[in-house]
Formats: structure tokens, C-alpha cells, sequence
């Protein structure tokens, strides 16, 4: 299966712009994220907790998209991340396909 998942930096209609969030500023939306998913598993919710799950997906994409410099080092670091939790015993079980389109240079 091949879902097509996007990171959002800008909702005119909400006045909101992601790519001009601070770091703090995306992880406070983390946390909200984060208390809705605890609300969502609280109520037996399923469908609204996979909907949270997505929402805390894209604002993680958001910090990972602010601080990365290139494609090169997502790459590098997805690959010493793998490295790192086969190291401590996880199995394979499922495969996330990450790919991403635009170089740009960021930094924190």
C-alpha cells in the first residue's frame, strides 16, 4: 500500500503558518497532539485515535522538515536509527517508506 501523507505549512483560513513555528512553538502543538491521542485511547475511541495518531505524524514531520539540511542526513539518520533498535533486539515487522521531495537548508 502507497498512502501519499503530507507535512502542511500553511492554512489561510486558519491564518496559520507552520514554517514560521519555532521549535517550542511545534512542540507545545506535540504535547496537545500527544493529550489528545490519551484522550482518544481513554474514551475506546478508535477511529478519532487514529486520526490523533496522524496529527501528532504530521506535526513531528513539521520539527523533522524545520531542522533537516538535506534529504542525505534524514537518510543517514533513519538508517542510524534502524541501526541502532536492531542493535537492541527489535524485529523488522513492518516497512515505513519515507520520501521526501524539496532540499532545503534548514538548522535550528
Amino acid at each position: 500500500m502507497i498512502s501519499k501523507f503530507f507535512t502542511r505549512s500553511k492554512n489561510e483560513k486558519l491564518e496559520i503558518d507552520n514554517s514560521k513555528l519555532t521549535l517550542n512553538e511545534l512542540n507545545k502543538k506535540l504535547k496537545e497532539e500527544t493529550n489528545e491521542v490519551e484522550a482518544a485511547i481513554e474514551n475506546k475511541d478508535r477511529d478519532n485515535l487514529l486520526e490523533e495518531l496522524l496529527d501528532t505524524i504530521q506535526v513531528s514531520a513539521n520539527m523533522i522538515e524545520k531542522i533537516i539540511f538535506d534529504d542525505r542526513e534524514l537518510e543517514n539518520k533513519i538508517k542510524e536509527h534502524n541501526e541502532k533498535l536492531e542493535g537492541r533486539g527489535w524485529d523488522k515487522s513492518n516497512e515505513v517508506i519515507l520520501i521526501t521531495s524539496k532540499n532545503r537548508r534548514k538548522g535550528i
